[in-house]
């Protein structure tokens, strides 16, 4: 199962290395996804997983295989 808030993590970690502005701000949009969807997580919300496949997707797009470590 994937965890918004490690994934969340992980751009913040990004976004601090990153010299390039509009990189950092793609990065800082995942990362709000990410929270966004801990937090209907942690709300009960029944839908919050819904849409968590395709910001993975986005999230391994953006960020690469390699910062991610090992698949989900």
């Amino acid at each position: 199962m994937i965890d918004p808030l490690a994934k969340a993590a992980e751009c913040e970690r990004e976004i601090a290395a990153c010299p390039d502005l509009s990189k950092r701000c793609v990065l800082e949009n995942l990362r709000q996804l990410w929270l966004t969807i801990a937090a209907d997580r942690s709300l009960g919300k029944p839908d919050w997983h819904a849409n968590v496949d395709d910001i993975n997707k986005l999230h391994i797009d953006v960020l690469g295989a390699d910062v991610l470590g090992a698949p989900e």
